[in-house]
């Protein structure tokens, strides 16, 4: 009985003191305020009702968006690349300008020390050397020859000098073309047989080669053919052979027939020869 009693005086007590004295109207109070009664030597702090109710407490404001600022920082940084790479360009076009400058003052200055006489002379030696080498790329490098009959040998032998036989960038020895030049040659040539009674025996126009990389004779071309003495005891036959080959420095060339005594020496009608293409 004493406690609530002790209560119901507490509540009248309280709500005296709120009447005399109201409290501020606060729009969010940090804490809620108190009362402090005291009985003789026992002071109890009692809360009182006066927190704001649940419309007056004010709405907490919005969280900033930070799109924007993100957005601008975004954009300085793109403005200073660019920024950076027009200042790049703008520093290679002048470097590779000043080294343009920097030649053509040497330019200018070799060709005041230079002078025309020093230069004309130079010109022509090198023109005259250049067009040395160009003859000799340009040197023709063929032979003909014509045939020349020895009744000691079993060969067919040729002559080198004269009526229209010649050698240019070849070398006729023992009978034979020597190759000074490797490449490709037209190798050409012709016989002309004459004689007189009929056998059996073939005639052979033959063009070979002997190489030092080959023990033995390598045919390039052949021929043969009959007598043919069919109206009368007196028959002729001609062979021509021609073709391009492949032709190594040291190569000797040769033509032979089967029999030499058959073989009409004549400027136009027996001859051999070769040019490199």
């Amino acid at each position: 009985m004493a406690r609530r009693e002790l209560g119901a005086d507490l509540t009248q007590q309280i709500d005296r003191t709120q009447q005399r004295n109201p409290l501020p109207s606060m729009a969010f109070p940090l804490s809620p305020p108190t009362l402090t009664v005291s009985y003789g030597h026992w002071e109890e702090k009692i809360c009182t009702n006066a927190f704001p109710t649940h419309s007056q407490i004010p709405t907490a404001p919005p969280f900033p968006i930070r799109r924007r600022e993100k957005k601008m920082a975004c954009s300085y940084i793109c403005y200073a690349l660019v920024f950076f790479l027009i200042l790049l360009a703008l520093l290679g076009a002048g470097f590779g300008l000043h080294k343009t400058l920097q030649l053509r003052q040497k330019l200018d200055a070799l060709k005041q020390s230079t002078s025309y006489e020093q230069l004309i002379p130079a010109l022509e030696m090198q023109l005259g050397d250049q067009n040395t080498e160009d003859m000799k790329k340009k040197e023709a490098v063929a032979a003909h020859l014509r045939g020349a009959k020895d009744i000691r040998s079993l060969q067919l032998q040729w002559q080198s000098s004269s009526f229209g036989a010649f050698t240019a960038g070849v070398q006729y020895k023992d009978g034979g073309l020597v190759i000074h030049q490797d490449g490709l040659y037209f190798v050409y040539s012709e016989v002309y047989f004459q004689g007189e009674g009929c056998n059996n025996k073939y005639l052979q126009h033959l063009v070979y080669k002997k190489t030092p990389r080959y023990p033995l004779d390598i045919v390039l071309m052949d021929s043969m053919m009959t007598r043919n003495c069919m109206i009368s005891d007196t028959w002729s036959r001609s062979s021509y052979l021609g073709a391009v080959f492949q032709l190594m420095k040291d190569d000797k060339v040769h033509v032979n027939v089967s029999d030499v005594t058959v073989v009409m020496v004549d400027a136009s009608k027996t001859f051999f020869g070769l040019y490199k293409l």
